[in-house]
């Protein structure tokens, strides 16, 4: 699986859950203000307004939005102008570990928690996306039964 991560970079690189994953080959991080000149094409984005899937196939290409919900909400707006034909999916049934303040969707998890699904939905358990993340265990924990299901399909 590919991940194309877009990359507020106004955002608090200590708080960002996502930039430990720069430098593997399965991840490539595009700064906000490249986005006119970046191409998306082909990629699926990962949107919490997206068609909930349930199975994804290991060679789907991602395209996360890595920013705070405001910002996040302009670049999907921008997003679906220049590509109105770009499929959106989200990941449902997911609880995050996370403690949200406030401005986030129904169904929001943070950008590390929303990779973690994708990937799992692929076939992919990969523990490591978390490494650097604070709240792994409250996440795991939060969401044992619903990991375990995808585990064993």
């Amino acid at each position: 699986m590919k991940v194309v991560v877009i990359k507020d970079y106004k955002e608090n690189e200590k708080k960002c859950s996502v930039l430990p994953l720069r430098g593997r080959k399965d991840f490539e991080f595009i700064n906000r203000d490249n986005f006119d000149v970046s191409d998306f094409s082909g990629l699926t984005l990962l949107h919490p307004e997206g068609e909930p899937v349930k199975k994804l196939s290991k060679d789907t290409e991602l395209l996360l939005v890595d920013s705070n919900w405001r910002k996040a909400r302009k670049m999907y707006t921008r997003l679906e102008q220049k590509y109105p034909n770009m499929k959106k999916i989200s990941v449902s049934g997911f609880v995050s570990g996370y403690p949200w303040k406030k401005g986030r969707p129904e169904n929001g998890l943070c950008s590390i928690e929303v990779l973690f699904a994708a990937f799992l939905l692929a076939g992919i358990y990969d523990e490591t996306l978390f490494d650097n993340y604070r709240y792994k265990d409250k996440f795991l924990e939060l969401n044992k039964e619903t990991i375990k299901k995808y585990k064993n399909d």
